[in-house]
């Protein structure tokens, strides 16, 4: 059975995101606590790492590192604990300004993707505000379960689902 997150209003800026120039503005925004990486975790830790510890203390995550949602550690991290990820969408010469108006001009659109969505995903945060589910995780898909027992366990249940699959 799929587990719902139960994440705040919490967000962990990590280390590409997280220089005084962006923190500093989005932490006078109402509605929302922002936890910079350098105060909880050391330079440079894996994905894995700020993953944990989001999942934790149930914080979601503002990131500007693509690759996360390509790492097979962290997508089984980001299934298993229902983190919500947000990438935000640098450009090379993205300036500070740019990253924190991107968030908080997203920011509506992110609280109701962390309340609606059930299991782990990763989202695109434009540089606009505009916001795209780029990846679902369910820890069942991650796990190597096939669509068609995906189905049968969605309609049936886990315990149903091992019931059959044992008596064989």
């Amino acid at each position: 059975m799929r587990r719902r997150h139960n994440y705040s209003t919490t967000f962990l800026l990590d280390e590409g995101v997280c220089g005084p120039d962006v923190v500093a503005p989005l932490r006078t925004v109402e509605g929302w606590t922002i936890e910079v990486h350098h105060d909880h975790l050391a330079r440079g830790v894996p994905d894995t790492e700020v993953i944990e510890k989001c999942a934790e203390n149930q914080w979601a995550l503002i990131t500007g590192d693509d690759e996360i949602r390509f790492t097979r550690a962290a997508q089984e991290l980001i299934a298993l604990h229902a983190v919500p990820v947000f990438m935000v969408v640098l450009k090379k010469k993205s300036n500070a300004v740019q990253i924190h108006s991107a968030i908080v001009a997203a920011k509506d659109r992110i609280l109701n993707a962390i309340r609606k969505t059930k299991v782990g995903f990763c989202a695109s945060v434009q540089l606009g505000g505009t916001l795209n589910v780029t990846r679902y995780f369910d820890p069942l898909e991650i796990k190597g379960v096939t669509a068609a027992q995906l189905k049968t366990i969605r309609r049936y249940g886990l315990e149903e689902w091992g019931r059959v699959k044992n008596v064989g």
